[in-house]
């Protein structure tokens, strides 16, 4: 029984970590008097081939934030 709660337990840490990303991205908001430029995510995926993963992180990290 306790190898089996073990085991959850480092699932559950592992699916945390892994979707992380994911809710930052899901609940992100701009600074105020800002917006996101979703031509520049196009652009960025077809131009320099990211991936979702790293237009997600370019967005949490500010990259596509542009005045209004």
């Amino acid at each position: 029984m306790g190898t089996l709660i073990g085991i959850l337990i480092i699932i559950g840490i592992t699916y945390i970590l892994c979707n992380r990303t994911s809710w930052k991205f899901d609940n992100y908001m701009p600074p105020e008097g800002q917006k996101i430029d979703h031509n520049a995510q196009a652009l960025d995926r077809v131009r320099n081939n990211l991936t979702n993963e790293q237009v997600m992180r370019n967005t949490v990290n500010g990259k596509y934030n542009v005045k209004r």
